[in-house]
């Protein structure tokens, strides 16, 4: 590893308990605007569904979410060494089955990953694969592996989740703000700012949690390049 193994793990140990708090967050921001919305009972509901929905949480096929981005297979033939480096990447990283790669037709240099350690896909741009030399590939290969070990793609789709659906209940809540308007303006209820605020200002906090643990996730598949 490029860092000695008691500082990677003192760094993953923290951007473990990052993302477990942003995580936290999320969930908790979601769970209170359930709870304002309809009470006790549905934030209850919203939290087992959150619950469950992390355990059963499904990744989309690499293969499908590749070809939403244009991507088609690269077949050995046509990249044999960044097939054979790959491979020993993915047995250094103690993987059963070397992930899938796939070439983007995007000249902007990009690179991602997809999938779960038993099923995964790693597209390379065209961009990226003009302009970089193959150390570089490497090392991007190196990264985009660790994301794959680190099961990253299943902890921002939870985190999409989530997203989604504080989005819900940040609209529908909006939408019984605008409703009871009237009664606002007539002096008939007080008009509680504090949660109408967070209301307002929750897709935009959800957006940068989201922005905040996928930085997170960058910094820990960094740390953790293969030897």
């Amino acid at each position: 590893m490029t860092l000695h193994a008691p500082t990677y793990l003192q760094h993953r140990t923290h951007n473990t308990l990052q993302s477990l708090l942003l995580i936290g967050f999320l969930g908790g921001l979601c769970a209170w605007l359930a709870w304002y919305i309809g009470g006790g009972l549905l934030a209850l509901y919203t939290a087992l569904f959150i619950l469950f929905s992390y355990r059963l949480n499904p990744v989309a096929s690499p293969q499908l979410a590749i070809r939403l981005f244009g991507g088609r297979p690269l077949a050995p033939a046509t990249a044999p060494e960044l097939h054979q480096i790959l491979a020993q990447l993915a047995q250094r990283a103690g993987l059963a089955h070397s992930p899938l790669l796939f070439y983007l037709p995007s000249d902007v240099l990009n690179a991602f990953s997809t999938g779960t350690p038993e099923n995964a896909a790693i597209g390379l741009s065209d961009g990226l694969l003009r302009r970089m030399e193959l150390r570089e590939l490497a090392g991007i290969l190196a990264h985009e592996l660790m994301h794959i070990v680190n099961q990253d793609t299943r902890i921002m789709a939870f985190a999409d989740l989530i997203s989604r659906v504080t989005g819900v209940f940040s609209f529908l809540g909006q939408l019984l703000l605008i409703i009871n308007l009237p009664l606002f303006l007539l002096g008939n209820t007080a008009l509680p700012w504090a949660p109408i605020l967070l209301l307002l200002a929750a897709p935009s906090i959800s957006a940068l949690m989201q922005l905040a643990l996928s930085r997170n996730r960058e910094y820990n598949a960094d740390l953790g390049r293969p030897d």
